[in-house]
């Protein structure tokens, strides 16, 4: 018998079944607070994304409406169902704005430049990275070999 600290699962369905009767409203949907961890998983990297290309985890050089309507759906069904966990409701937002953004052409063209830049801002600090890393083991080399 399936017990949860004694109680068996069908008195726990009953429970909650004379609770729906009585007061409806507190157990509307019971597990809509609750997220399971690859939903969190993924709407916390929705929310952190910095463009629309990473919310809906497209390439940004082949962008087509279909591709992008479906890509939308898979990422927004988990959420759907979850409308009173803010996590959810916000991850969904972005996604929404997200897809608005790229179905425009214009939209996705300000949204390309605005990724491009980014792209091209990140190579420039690798880069100089790169390069301070190369300077620091010349000096390192360098103070090596004149201490005794």
């Amino acid at each position: 018998m399936n017990t949860i600290v004694g109680v068996s699962v069908r008195q726990l369905r009953r429970l909650l079944h004379l609770c729906s009767l009585i007061c409806p409203v507190i157990l509307l949907r019971p597990m809509a607070l609750v997220l399971t961890d690859g939903a969190e998983k993924e709407a916390r990297r929705i929310i952190a994304s910095q463009n629309a290309f990473e919310v809906l985890g497209l390439n940004s050089v082949d962008v087509k409406r279909e591709t992008i309507l479906r890509q939308y759906e898979e990422k927004v069904a988990p959420l759907r169902r979850l409308v009173r966990n803010r996590l959810a409701m916000e991850a969904k937002a972005k996604l929404d704005h997200a897809k608005m953004l790229l179905l425009d052409d214009q939209l996705r063209l300000k949204e390309l430049s605005k990724f491009k830049t980014a792209h091209l801002n990140d190579m420039r600090k690798r880069e100089e990275l790169r390069d301070l890393e190369a300077r620091t083991r010349m000096l390192e080399s360098r103070a090596a070999a004149l201490s005794p």
